[in-house]
């Protein structure tokens, strides 16, 4: 059975009165192919959120955030992702634009949204033969919002 954590992510997404979305839950294709890039930077706050190394490849569901990151000093199209509250990479680069634009199509510009993610790799199996741990988004073009999934 897959479990999703939506606890830990109830605060990020709803006000203070418990009523308001404050994130849009963003559909996808059920590929994970959408890649987070310069999660080599955040590999313990990974392995934290994936409950540590397993001898195996860790696949690890889950929910991210995608803020648009405005104060970005090298990217005026950042997209920051977060999962568990923690900072784990950025939307590419190439896509970011592209992102922002869509976001701005459907009347979210600016806004915090969230998608279903995948933490993978993370094993290790004594001395030199470890993997870094990588995250897959479940995005699909175009952007459509989604009834928030219960689970």
């Amino acid at each position: 059975m897959t479990h999703y954590p939506l606890v830990g992510i109830f605060s990020l997404l709803f006000s203070r009165r418990g009523k308001i979305p404050t994130a849009v839950f963003l559909g996808g294709n059920n590929k994970h192919d959408v890649p987070v890039v310069g999660e080599s930077h955040y590999q313990s706050e990974l392995e934290w959120i994936a409950g540590g190394r397993t001898g195996d490849c860790v696949y690890h569901n889950c929910f991210a955030i995608l803020i648009p990151d405005d104060a970005n000093l090298y990217d005026d199209n950042a997209i920051r992702i977060e999962i568990d509250g923690k900072m784990v990479g950025y939307l590419p680069a190439t896509g970011a634009p592209k992102f922002r634009a869509a976001l701005k199509d459907l009347n979210l510009a600016g806004q915090a949204t969230f998608c279903r993610a995948k933490i993978v790799g993370g094993w290790d199996r004594g001395g030199d033969d470890y993997g870094h741990f990588g995250v897959l988004l479940n995005l699909a073009w175009p952007l459509k919002r989604r009834k928030t999934p219960t689970r």
